[in-house]
């Protein structure tokens, strides 16, 4: 791999010195300075890697359609094309040119790999100089970072995109400005190369302290109390499976688990209600939804129904199962099976009564793998052990081809998404406790390492006045949604991450211990509370004005805006909606404060 840097400003003098850029004014005025990294030896069809925001510089056919985007009838098919929305992209062969800033990353930090000399270089940087975000530019043989960012384009979420969107920052002649680099060049064979270097480097140039263990048992009973409030106002005839966030159970399992008595009790009568046999199509699937009593949706997100038969599984771990909870488990496993059998893969798409596969690719499917797993164990079948197996050779040989996972939530068509990349992970380290094979060990630290990619790894510096700002918000271990989809959030959705920390016993690498202390320890920050209430003041739409308003207490929503694909304004603010979050605390608290390592942080914090 062969390249030449150089630095320069039309504003001013600029050297690279041992990692240092210094920029010295020759101006009072607003400047911009850049560093340049040009490839003289380019591959076509190098991986371009920019962590939760490029994967293989996202080289999926564009279209443009309002939010949610969604595929058209014509384009149904069991390997349809990939595509994925307008954001930030290179074209399918390379051409064109992705414009970003640090805070649509979830590090400061651009790869590349070739993939035929082997080889590979990550550059990373700060977030920001004097206040303002960097900018990142990457275009074929060509990497541009400026200081500040200086789009030409500034991707805009649902909107238009927005024309020139940048300022400089105000410098008086003769000021001098320094900003810090680190540039890693290594041999590398494949994607597994290339990610453990990506997890190994990722937290080397910006150390930050994750935020402090705020679990308490207060904040546990405010969430659960909330969560039996609206229980309670939720008529039974209307449920969904799901949503875009996976499947039911999530909540259950939790309340089941840690709740008292009131909440376990109803959390056991909606499991009933939501495994009644009405509630399954004739091929054994989940229908999407129920509205006043009545099933609704053939066309079958098929992520909802492998996200529910998965958590209503692992409820059999904690209680003794009802005849009807595992009929209604046993008829979706089979329907699974079956579907593997024909398709050689889950799809995304299906009808609930006939078990057709109606839309396939991506990785929509792959919790399926993590419930056949747990099937096989509770109904001592080995078919389902075959399938689950069977079905984690195709999932990993498609992500070590791509170097990425994709198409997880329902919302963003094609695009590189972190929920599969941990639905993933949580099926290999479930086929490593099925087999105790190693190499579903092995393959679960490369899927780990690729998931830190889509983890928070610094505390964001937001703008002063925003609410995150006020708040003390420290983003360390908030988790980016999609490349389409710009914001952190808190929580893996929807799962609580002890795979990262059964991977951690496994392995005896404390760095994945880190890295879940790090995701669970977010979490907490971001509940609207009656001491700590949450103000919202991002509009949901352009025409409305951002009148503001707080989080109802015990809400949370998911957005940590560290980019402004919301605009400017949005960045550090949020929106008065509350989301699937509220399950991930539940989750966190339920499976991973048991563990003593994470006890040990909770006696730590009482001592502070």
């Amino acid at each position: 791999m062969q390249y030449q840097i150089s630095v320069s400003s039309l504003s001013g003098k600029c050297e690279l010195k041992n990692n240092t850029i210094e920029f010295l004014s020759d101006v009072s005025a607003a400047i911009f300075f850049e560093m340049v990294v040009e490839f003289h030896d380019w591959e076509e069809d190098a991986f371009v890697f920019m962590p939760s925001c490029a994967y293989n510089g996202n080289r999926f056919k564009k279209v443009n359609r309002p939010y949610p985007p969604r595929f058209l009838p014509e384009e149904y098919g069991i390997d349809p094309e990939l595509i994925i929305n307008k954001l930030p992209s290179l074209q399918p062969d390379g051409s064109g040119e992705i414009e970003v800033t640090s805070g649509d990353m979830a590090v400061p930090c651009i790869g590349i790999f070739y993939k035929n000399k082997k080889e590979a270089i990550l550059l990373f940087t700060e977030q920001q100089i004097k206040d303002k975000n960097l900018g990142f530019t990457v275009k074929a043989g060509k990497i541009i970072v400026s200081f500040p960012a200086n789009r030409k384009v500034a991707y805009r979420f649902n909107h238009n995109d927005d024309l020139n969107p940048d300022s400089g920052v105000t410098v008086k002649k003769g000021e001098r400005l320094q900003t810090n680099i680190l540039l890693k060049k290594f041999q590398c064979n494949d994607f597994t190369d290339f990610y453990s270097a990506f997890f190994e480097y990722r937290k080397e140039l910006i150390k930050s302290k994750r935020a402090k263990n705020l679990y308490s048992q207060k904040l546990w009973d405010l969430m659960t109390e909330n969560k039996i409030i609206s229980w309670k106002g939720r008529k039974n005839a209307n449920w969904v499976c799901g949503g875009w966030a996976g499947g039911t159970g999530m909540e259950h399992i939790a309340l089941i688990k840690k709740g008292d008595a009131r909440a376990k009790e109803l959390a056991i009568a909606l499991l009933d209600f939501e495994t009644l046999p009405e509630h399954q199509g004739t091929a054994g699937f989940f229908y999407s939804s129920v509205k006043e009593g009545v099933s609704r949706g053939n066309m079958h997100y098929v992520r909802n129904s492998a996200g529910a038969l998965y958590f209503i599984l692992k409820i059999f771990d904690v209680i003794e199962p009802k005849p009807q909870w595992i009929e209604c488990a046993k008829r979706c496993l089979d329907a699974f099976v079956k579907l593997f059998h024909t398709y050689g893969k889950f799809g995304r798409n299906i009808d609930s009564d006939t078990g057709e596969m109606i839309m396939g690719g991506g990785f929509t499917g792959v919790g399926a793998i993590s419930a056949l797993a747990k099937g096989a164990v509770f109904f001592q079948k080995d078919e389902y052990k075959d399938v689950a197996c069977r079905a984690g050779e195709y999932y990993y040989n498609e992500f070590a081809k791509t170097g990425m996972t994709y198409g997880g939530p329902s919302d963003i068509l094609c695009a590189p998404d972190s929920e599969s990349a941990f639905l993933l992970l949580e099926a290999f380290v479930n086929l490593y406790e099925l087999t105790k094979e190693e190499k579903w060990l092995e393959r679960a630290k490369v899927c780990l390492h690729y998931c830190s990619s889509w983890v928070v790894s610094y505390s964001y510096n937001f703008p002063k006045g925003s609410e995150f700002e006020k708040l003390g918000i420290n983003t360390v271990g908030s988790v980016f949604a999609s490349v389409q989809n710009k914001h952190a959030a808190p929580g893996i959705c929807v799962l609580s991450g002890d795979s990262i920390f059964k991977l951690y016993r496994y392995t005896g690498n404390k760095e994945y211990l880190e890295l879940i202390k790090d995701i669970a320890y977010f979490i907490p920050q971001c509940i609207s509370t009656k001491e700590r209430p949450i103000f919202a003041t991002i509009p949901k739409t352009l025409e409305e004005s951002a009148r503001g308003e707080y989080l109802p207490i015990a809400a949370m929503n998911e957005r940590v805006n560290m980019s402004d694909w919301e605009y400017q304004a949005g960045v550090g603010n949020i929106i008065c909606e509350r989301n699937w979050c509220e399950n991930a605390f539940l989750l966190s608290y339920a499976e991973l404060l048991d563990y003593d390592e994470f006890k040990e942080a909770l006696d730590e914090r009482k001592q502070d």
